[in-house]
């Protein structure tokens, strides 16, 4: 099995998370206050800053812990990321 990229998989969580509460992607970055194609490539894998992705994870109402690592019904895929990017989000909070 091919693993994906963080990025990649970062990105599947937030469209999994947005669908579920039912938004759209103009509403979200009208909540965001960022352009909606902005959500788009954020969605195919590019990563934005940590800020905005804590206000993605506030938006959502899940960690920005859960946006990084594996979670219920979010993905299957488990993925690997070196403990100083933990400890940097931990810190970040």
């Amino acid at each position: 099995m091919i693993e994906k990229d963080i990025d990649v998989l970062v990105g599947e969580r937030l469209a999994y998370l947005r669908n579920k509460k039912g938004y759209t992607m103009r509403k979200v970055a009208e909540a965001l206050s960022i352009d909606p194609s902005y959500i788009s490539r954020i969605e195919k894998g590019h990563i934005p800053s940590i800020k905005i992705l804590q206000s993605f994870a506030e938006l959502y109402e899940v960690k920005l812990s859960d946006l990084l690592e594996s979670g219920d019904g979010v993905s299957s895929i488990k993925i690997e990321v070196e403990y100083e990017w933990f400890e940097f989000v931990e810190t970040m909070k």
